[in-house]
């Protein structure tokens, strides 16, 4: 039966750095899977320090290791540059969930 936003099981539930926590989503079922995706340096044009850098593959890191003591679901952490398909077709999942990203 679909959960909220027509969600069906199973799911990953994909953490990044501009959203790296399960909090807010308030997710009805656990994740079959949740994935982090640290980008830091898609966040500039330019080159982006290595405090910044080290702060946003933090916070994912976090966020993901959080969301693993929440609800169990194993972790997979996503490489820029690399398909994200293999990553679901291992675990056997056709859907993701990603925490929205607000403009402002």
């Amino acid at each position: 039966m679909p959960g909220p936003l027509g969600i069906t099981q199973p799911y990953a539930l994909l953490l990044h750095d501009e959203a790296a926590s399960a909090v807010p989503l308030n997710l009805a079922h656990p994740p079959a899977l949740i994935i982090g995706a640290a980008r830091p340096g898609a966040r500039s044009p330019g080159e982006v320090g290595d405090k910044a850098s080290a702060f946003a593959s933090g916070a994912v890191s976090s966020g993901v290791e959080a969301a693993h003591q929440e609800y169990g679901a194993p972790v997979a952490m996503w490489a820029e540059g690399k398909p994200l398909a293999p990553l679901l077709d291992e675990a056997g999942i056709s859907q993701i969930v990603v925490p929205y990203l607000p403009v402002g």
